[in-house]
């Protein structure tokens, strides 16, 4: 199975960004670099005379990792744990965190399911006998 071409440009490997070209080119805002920053889930590169901060093609792509896993419906918690362990270049730890975060896919989808079972249940049960009047809306 062959999976679609990304549609999101590529870096070029010696390519650095400001803060806010950063934050533009992975589709979020200016907050949500800073606040990935502070939470050591991306670095700078380099730092300006003026000790602006400078990233590059790396932290991209993990900005990009991060926003898919949060569309996905993962919370920074749950994806902090693989992030850490690709930094560490720990194999069973990239191993675990990524057995966990299927294994939270898994559970979801188990409440789906469970879910669209009671939606079934109710939709059966709420038939009304068109046998019966019911009574009218008041206004």
């Amino acid at each position: 199975m062959t999976r679609p071409a990304s549609t999101e440009p590529v870096a070029a490997p010696d390519t650095t960004y400001t803060l806010s070209q950063l934050a533009l080119a992975a589709g979020t805002t200016v907050h949500m670099v800073n606040n990935y920053a502070t939470e050591d889930l991306i670095a700078c590169c380099a730092r300006t005379a003026a000790g602006y901060r400078r990233f590059d093609a790396t932290a991209l792509a993990r900005l990009r990792f991060i926003r898919t896993g949060r569309a996905a419906g993962f919370l920074l918690s749950d994806l902090k744990p693989l992030l850490q362990a690709l930094d560490r270049g720990e194999a069973a730890g990239i191993a675990r965190s990524l057995a966990d975060l299927k294994a939270a896919v898994d559970e979801a989808a188990e409440r789906l399911a469970v879910f669209e079972r009671v939606a079934e249940q109710l939709g059966e049960e709420s038939r009304v006998d068109e046998s019966y009047p019911l009574p009218r809306r008041l206004p």
